[in-house]
């Protein structure tokens, strides 16, 4: 009588040990699904920043190589012959030739 209540115990035992195995495996289970789960969602995330950053710069490169065009436009339409020429036929003024008096104030 006393065998067959260790043999119950024993296998009462195994039960809950075996209840606990299973409920730590599920556990085990559910986080490393869940680790994954925040790994691929990070993977993505990096991802779309990368090609968002990507996109940035090549706005960057075009602005760059805008603002340089707009640069030289801005030199040819500045130079002095350019401001002559058009002194000379739009306006009908003309070149003095002379040495410009300076006259101090006193």
């Amino acid at each position: 009588m006393n065998n067959n209540k260790e043999q119950i115990e024993k296998t009462e035992k195994k039960q809950k040990n075996f209840r606990l195995n299973r409920w730590s495996i599920f556990g085990l289970i559910a986080l490393s699904s869940l680790i994954m789960v925040f790994y691929v969602n990070n993977v993505l995330e990096v991802n779309k920043l990368l090609k968002d950053c990507r996109v940035l710069e090549n706005n960057l490169k075009n602005l760059k190589s805008n603002n340089l065009e707009l640069n030289s436009k801005l030199i040819k339409l500045q130079s002095p012959e350019r401001i002559c020429q058009i002194a000379q036929s739009k306006l009908g003024l003309q070149r003095n030739e002379e040495i410009p008096e300076i006259i101090r104030a006193k």
